[in-house]
Parts: C-alpha cells; sequence; structure tokens
C-alpha cells in the first residue's frame, strides 16, 4: 500500500494544515500544536510525592539499581561479588 492509502486521516491534516505555503500559517500551526500538547512537569516532585503516600516503601528496601547503556552485567557481577563476599544474602 502506497503512504496515502495506509494513513488517509494523515494525508487530509496535512493537507488541510500545509495547502498554503505562507509563513504565517506555518507560525499559527506551530502555535496550535504547541498549544494542544499536554503540559509536562519534569522532576521528581510527583513520584516523590505519590511514594511518601504509599508510605516511602522504597526506604524498607535494600536494593541497588544499575542502570545505563553499557557496562551493566560486568558492573553487576562486580557488586554481587562484593557483597556476598561481606556475608550479604545477594540475588542479580
Amino acid at each position: 500500500l502506497c503512504q496515502r492509502e495506509r494513513f488517509p486521516l494523515r494525508q487530509a491534516f496535512m493537507q488541510s494544515h500545509f495547502s498554503s505555503t505562507s509563513e504565517e500559517t506555518a507560525e499559527q500551526f506551530l502555535a496550535e500544536l504547541d498549544a494542544a500538547r499536554p503540559s509536562i512537569e519534569l522532576g521528581l516532585d510527583v513520584s516523590k510525592d505519590l511514594l511518601r503516600k504509599l508510605g516511602d516503601p522504597q526506604k524498607k528496601l535494600r536494593v541497588v539499581h544499575v542502570a545505563g547503556t553499557n557496562g551493566k552485567g560486568s558492573t553487576c557481577a562486580m557488586i554481587a561479588s562484593a557483597l556476598s563476599c561481606s556475608g550479604l544474602r545477594v540475588g542479580v
């Protein structure tokens, strides 16, 4: 299927919003798009409030959280080995 047949609503949307090439039309479209976007509250305040309302369950857990793109496996193995040698029970 061609792009137009697969997405007829998108095609109609694009035609209705981009039928004119004037700068004013493009600026109006971008302003409408920006106004329609839901606001996003950045930061951890919402998550912290939720955890507080739940009784801060994270404080009862003893965990090491490893995140990132590379090296998680070897990092976890090293941490697990060190904790295990210290007499702690470890699960990876």
